[in-house]
């Protein structure tokens, strides 16, 4: 059984990173016990490298889809047990001590609970949401700040369509292929901050749909089901946080999931965001 003490590799995938790297790998150093700090860069053109350079980490290049970083770097790990980082999550204080329990031999990755700083409204959603349901309850995946055996995702391959550039819903396939090992994957009540842009603006929600149906996780009426469920949903958040900008930003952040999913030709080769 994995000890807190025990040291693990970290692996972190980047692209154009410098905006929250630092404060993402000086959480890392404070909360996890590393072995290796590995960073897989896709030819970012910023001073990512520079910083992931000055936390010690082990830099390697990867040019293609985060699917391809993400394999490559599940091979770099040369510890049996390896932490997942994404580039724009910082680590809450005792991350580490507190997710190590949950890995037995019959699960083979857990993570926690991402709640997103950017913008405010989807944090109070979530917030609400989690208050009035456990995040544990909702089959979340967060690789973002996952814990894993190296075992467990061992002989991993995507299908040509992730790693010809789809950006998202490589995170399902993993979890389905641990799974499918025979092992088992938790969302567990250990938060962190993930400072990525999912709004409307920041085009995230068109190529989450997108990767939605090429990841197969969805099909069009459960997101149609979503967008109506939206409106009381965020009714009960801004009830909950006395936000009222919760309500246009749900509902939008709905509508442009179906959106994207029925576009997904435009949507799954979308740049990824820094």
């Amino acid at each position: 059984m994995l000890m807190s003490r025990d040291s693990v590799d970290v692996v972190v995938c980047t692209y154009n990173s410098e905006k929250f790297l630092a404060s993402c790998l000086a959480s890392v150093k404070r909360n996890v016990p590393v072995h290796t700090l590995w960073v897989v860069d896709n030819c970012s053109v910023d001073r990512t490298v520079k910083i992931a350079e000055g936390f010690g980490a082990k830099v390697v290049s990867c040019k293609g889809s985060l699917a391809e970083s993400r394999h490559l770097s599940f091979e770099l790990v040369e510890t049996p047990v390896f932490v997942n980082v994404d580039s724009d999550v910082v680590l809450s204080d005792g991350w580490f001590n507190n997710i190590v329990p949950f890995l037995s031999k019959e699960v083979g990755a857990c993570w926690g609970v991402a709640l997103n700083m950017n913008p405010i409204q989807h944090c109070h959603y979530q917030q609400a949401m989690y208050s009035f349901k456990s995040p544990s309850s909702y089959g979340l995946i967060v690789l973002g700040n996952m814990l894993c055996r190296k075992e467990a995702v061992e002989g991993l391959r995507f299908p040509k369509e992730y790693k010809c550039g789809a950006v998202s819903g490589e995170d399902y396939f993993i979890k389905r292929f641990i799974e499918k090992k025979g092992f088992k994957t938790l969302t567990v009540p250990v938060y962190v901050k993930h400072y990525c842009n999912p709004s409307p603006l920041g085009c995230k929600t068109f190529w989450m749909g997108a990767g939605t149906r090429l990841s197969q996780r969805k099909g069009i009426h459960v997101l149609l089901k979503q967008v109506l469920l939206s409106v009381p949903q965020a009714g009960f958040v801004v009830a909950k946080s006395r936000d009222v900008l919760v309500f246009p930003y749900w509902i939008r952040y709905r509508l442009e999931e179906v959106y994207g999913w029925l576009h997904w030709d435009r949507y799954h080769n979308f740049r990824r965001p820094a």
